[in-house]
């Protein structure tokens, strides 16, 4: 009796989303980044989200209140099942704006 191993291979992430929408300072932010052939981490590798928000390492959800106003440069990557797959990353810049201002009467 021979017994057949067969090595399961996982595609390589490929990550879809080309932007990231802007946020506004006090304004709840939620933005899922989309991918396919996910992988099972995400993570911020160079730059920064702004500081009041959030990576959800499993979905690669940002989410948050954002309380400063600024641009925020960062490069955020989906690492794949498998050592033997590459993982894909791409650059982001978030810009956070000031609320707009209410008008008296």
């Amino acid at each position: 009796m021979v017994a057949l191993m067969t090595a399961c291979t996982y595609p390589d992430p490929v990550i879809e989303t080309t932007a990231l929408p802007p946020g506004i300072v006090g304004i709840w932010y939620d933005f899922t980044i989309e991918v396919s052939n996910a992988g099972i981490v995400w993570s911020v590798e160079k730059g920064s989200l702004p500081p009041d928000l959030k990576l959800d390492p499993k979905k690669g959800r940002i989410y948050g209140y954002p309380l400063r106003v600024g641009t925020y440069p960062m490069r955020i990557c989906n690492w794949p099942y498998e050592m033997s797959a590459d993982e894909d990353c791409q650059e982001f810049t978030l810009t956070i704006s000031a609320a707009p201002k209410s008008e008296n009467k």
